[in-house]
Parts: C-alpha cells; structure tokens; sequence
C-alpha cells in the first residue's frame, strides 16, 4: 500500500480529487456526486470517472447512492493514514 500511496501523492489530480473529498467530509456533508466533483476540479467526466476506480480499488474512497445520485466519500481506511494527511 506504501509504494501506491507515494504515486498517488505524486499525481495533482489525484490529490485534488482527495482534498476536496476530505474537505467536504470536514464540513459534515456525506459526500460528493461524479458531477460536483468534475464542476470543482475542472476535470472532464470520463477521465474523473477513472481515477476514481483507481482510488476506490485502493480502498481510499467509496461508492454509495443517496436517492438517484452516486455519492463519492472517503473512507475510514484514508480517514486513519496519518502519513497521507500530512500531505492534505
């Protein structure tokens, strides 16, 4: 998990994408949606949608539909990595 946690602090997109999901966790809100997310990191749809499946099967973010919407959260996993937060 080390050796995938150091590339993943190495790309800026893929921090982007954490540090926004760890501020909206801050704010007490349960997540984001694929488009919200894309509005605020300005990367197009498709490309999100991919490195989200990356972090996800990193076990640093979750899936979970609230409705009709498909929500996008942290979970407990990046919650905990001290190491990772430092960076945020």
């Amino acid at each position: 998990m080390l050796i995938e946690t150091k590339n993943i602090l190495k790309n800026r997109a893929l921090m982007k994408i954490i540090k926004l999901l760890f501020e909206e966790k801050q704010t007490g809100k349960p997540g984001l949606s694929l488009s919200q997310l894309s509005k605020k990191t300005g990367i197009e749809r498709h490309r999100l949608a991919g490195m989200l499946e990356v972090l996800a099967v990193l076990g640093l973010i979750a899936f979970f539909e609230i409705g009709m919407s498909k929500l996008v959260a942290p979970t407990e996993n990046l919650l905990k990595m001290k190491e990772f937060l430092k960076h945020l």
